[in-house]
């Protein structure tokens, strides 16, 4: 499997750690949107879409409603939206 399309979203107001949303296209038949792009402690990474759930325990909680399954797809995956997330940032500083 291959993304074949990554689109990413600049946000209109700020959202924690959240700098964009994104779709990806999987081999031209499959679309996954609501990614993010999210700056953590550990550099930038992909988020995936999530179901809020409450937990009696912890307060709220996310049950994963798309998320890749080996490794290496979650690899291929991340730098393809992090590659356009940068695209897209280097191309709005150029525009300033």
């Amino acid at each position: 499997m291959k993304v074949t399309n990554v689109q990413v979203f600049p946000l209109k107001k700020k959202f924690g750690k959240i700098l964009v949303s994104a779709a990806i296209v999987i081999d031209d038949a499959f679309v996954v949107m609501a990614l993010r792009v999210m700056d953590g402690e550990n550099g930038l990474f992909v988020g995936y879409p999530g179901h809020p759930q409450n937990d009696p325990q912890d307060g709220k909680n996310f049950t994963a409603l798309v998320q890749p399954i080996t490794r290496e797809f979650r690899e291929h995956i991340e730098n393809v939206v992090l590659e356009e997330y940068q695209r897209v940032k280097a191309n709005e500083a150029n525009q300033d």
